[in-house]
């Protein structure tokens, strides 16, 4: 299996991280729930991580919990963005 979304049971997942998500649970603790379930990642991978979480939720236009600093509304400036949210608003990869 190459994606997520050939998984057989690819909505039971979603819906399981969005239950998860929506407790309160933090990536790491999510990935956790995932591999004691029994679901698995795709990609010659045997378990969840919290990162392999992260990209998932990423790819489907969600994120997790934001650090403080950067829910902080005094930290910018006005008309500064945090790099993250510039190259999602433009759509373009952080990295360029």
């Amino acid at each position: 299996m190459a994606r997520y979304d050939q998984l057989s049971n690819a909505t039971a997942l979603v819906a399981r991280i969005d239950g998860l998500r929506q407790a309160g649970h933090r990536l790491a603790q999510i990935a956790e729930h995932l591999n004691g379930e029994g679901f698995y990642p795709p990609k010659r991978t045997e378990r969840f991580r919290g990162e392999t979480v992260a990209r998932l939720l990423s790819r489907r236009g969600l994120y997790g919990p934001r650090p403080r600093a950067m829910v902080d509304g005094n930290v910018l400036q006005p008309h500064e963005y945090w790099l993250a949210d510039l190259a999602r608003e433009l759509n373009m990869p952080i990295a360029t």
